[in-house]
């Protein structure tokens, strides 16, 4: 057996490492006044048909899926779709196949959608009723789950521990 370059083998690891946290007792504090009833859809153009034209929220999630391992993912990324007037999900799905092809994009989401194409879902709750407050549900999640990808939205301690991390 050839022998291993550990330089080499510590710049790919490296080159794939992603930080994540994980506070399971922010997990267990997330609340959510409407019933979240969570649809999947692996993210790609021929999954926009079936992403309904209603406001909602909406999680992207990098899952391993048929690789004979535990059912696992990773909450990459929270957003909402119908904060303003008009706003669909389906509008904002395609906004995302439109910027995964856009490299002057937010770098974190085109980073996310291009690296992690294969492997990617889109998971949505579509909230039709207008009387409840989809930036309150984003911001609970947020603050509960802290996903890589969202730069804002982050409130107190873990707004000022991300700030002050590098």
């Amino acid at each position: 057996m050839a022998a291993i370059d550990p330089v080499k083998a510590a710049k790919r690891y490296k080159a794939e490492l992603c930080q994540f946290y994980l506070d399971l007792k922010s997990w267990k504090k997330f609340q959510s006044a409407f019933p979240l009833s969570w649809q999947k859809l692996k993210f790609d153009a021929a999954s926009k048909a079936h992403v309904p034209n209603e406001r909602g929220i909406y999680v992207f999630v990098v899952e391993a899926e048929r690789l004979g391992l535990p059912p696992h993912g990773y909450i990459c990324y929270v957003g909402i779709a119908g904060k303003q007037k008009g706003g669909t999900l389906r509008k904002r799905y395609a906004n995302y196949l439109r910027e995964a092809k856009d490299a002057g994009g937010r770098p974190a989401v085109v980073f996310m959608l291009n690296n992690f194409k294969d492997d990617l879902f889109f998971h949505f709750v579509a909230i039709p009723d207008a009387a409840i407050d989809l930036e309150v549900i984003e911001s609970s999640f947020i603050n509960s789950v802290a996903p890589p990808v969202n730069k804002g939205g982050f409130q107190g301690e873990l707004s000022m521990g991300k700030k002050a991390a590098f």
